[in-house]
């Protein structure tokens, strides 16, 4: 079933996971597609995962990577956000 962002709680938690999401993924060394974020989110339209980035890069949480203008990167501001609105972060345990 596909995620929609009906509030501001709502969106608020979406881009938290968004954030948390592509920051585990560079984490590993990888760039998530738009795709993938939209498969991550529920998100059928690429579309709609476009339109969600650049309002989060509007907001500063995202920008792109010099040289790579289709790459984006989660800024400070992004993981704050990710963390204060309860983003699924995948930080390591300490091991």
């Amino acid at each position: 079933m596909a995620r929609t962002i009906n509030s501001t709680a709502s969106r608020e938690r979406a881009y938290a996971d968004v954030l948390a999401y592509m920051a585990w993924m560079h984490a590993a060394w990888k760039q998530p597609t738009i795709r993938e974020i939209g498969e991550y989110m529920g998100w059928n339209s690429s579309s709609t995962v476009a339109r969600h980035l650049d309002k989060m890069e509007e907001m500063g949480l995202v920008a792109n990577v010099a040289g790579k203008p289709r790459m984006k990167r989660v800024t400070e501001a992004g993981m704050a956000y990710a963390r204060e609105y309860g983003g699924k972060l995948h930080e390591s345990t300490g091991h």
